[in-house]
């Protein structure tokens, strides 16, 4: 598939070249901030694509991340040039982004993205982007690194683009990103893999960035979640239409990314299973079009309804209409 505004799907193998380190005394120059996702020297003359996520063993090792491996290795494996990096972030002249939830893995997909991984992606405000030739496109930040930027185009699309092909604009955005200062999810969505298993019947969840980040405050609410869906689904149908079936857990906030720090998890989506009367069957269908079974179901016509913990009614889409 060919991807406009020169998103190319190849790793760049370019190298972070790093700038003149801080001096230690002098406070009115902020440290750089960088994700630590970038192709690493190694002293053996290699180039790997990894992620640094902090020191270990008192300082003389580091964890890293490479594509579906998490380790530890000693600093003496990357190359000469890579320990002034490191000195650097002991002393302060370069901190690693702390940004709760920025993706910076090492390995994300580029191209069409596949259903089946069930990834719940966590991705930025849509906006125009513009490269250094004045093209345009919208999109939305999905993955960060000190090389490059994977950004989530129409038709669930995966473009990876250099920095240095990125607009002054997309740059200090990127920077106000990695330092705090620009909110990541303003109108993020996410999208678990959920659904009857028909391939029309697979739905995507909607939801704000700070409807996000109160959940996650907040944590959940069991109780207050179930008394929600049972009072929203007897609100359209009458007592002898439905049946409750079920309540579990659906999915959990992670509310720091692996190597951001302490790892803290919460149900933020519960999903409710309900049985009802064939009789309503289609009236339950224009209440809830995606979530009602599809009309080959052979058993008894089921409905899920999805509830975030605090009680609020999910949105739902069809995974295919991201826009």
């Amino acid at each position: 598939m060919k991807i406009p505004f020169l998103f190319s799907c190849a790793i760049v193998a370019g190298h972070f070249a790093l700038a003149e380190p801080v001096p230690e005394n002098d406070p009115l120059t902020p440290p750089r901030i960088i994700t630590g996702t970038r192709d690493w020297r190694m002293r053996d003359g290699s180039i790997k694509r990894l992620r640094f996520i902090n020191f270990t063993n008192n300082g003389k090792s580091a964890e890293i991340l490479e594509p579906r491996n998490r380790s530890v290795v000693s600093l003496l494996k990357f190359a000469e040039e890579e320990q002034e990096v490191f000195k650097a972030l002991k002393d302060g002249s370069l901190k690693l982004v702390t940004t709760p939830d920025l993706c910076m893995e090492p390995n994300f997909p580029n191209g069409k993205l596949k259903w089946e991984e069930g990834i719940l992606h966590y991705c930025g405000a849509l906006r125009i982007w513009e490269n250094t030739n004045g093209k345009h496109i919208k999109a939305r930040l999905i993955c960060l690194t000190d090389m490059d930027v994977s950004l989530l185009m129409a038709g669930d699309t995966v473009g990876r683009v250099r920095l240095d092909s990125l607009s002054p604009a997309d740059l200090a955005y990127l920077e106000r990103i990695k330092g705090g200062a620009e909110p990541l999810y303003a109108d993020r969505k996410m999208w678990p893999h959920i659904g009857w298993g028909d391939a029309d019947h697979r739905i995507m969840l909607e939801i704000t960035g700070e409807h996000a980040a109160a959940l996650a405050d907040k944590g959940s609410d069991f109780e207050n979640a179930l008394a929600s869906v049972l009072q929203h689904v007897a609100s359209k149908l009458e007592p002898n239409q439905w049946e409750f079936d079920s309540f579990v857990e659906d999915n959990f906030f992670e509310l720091n990314r692996p190597g951001s720090g302490d790892q803290k998890k919460c149900v933020f989506l519960y999903t409710a299973r309900f049985v009802i009367d064939k009789s309503v069957k289609e009236k339950a269908r224009e209440y809830w079009p995606l979530t009602v079974n599809p009309k080959s179901w052979t058993a008894p016509p089921g409905l899920m309804i999805y509830v975030w913990a605090d009680g609020e009614i999910a949105k739902v889409i069809r995974h295919n209409s991201f826009k």
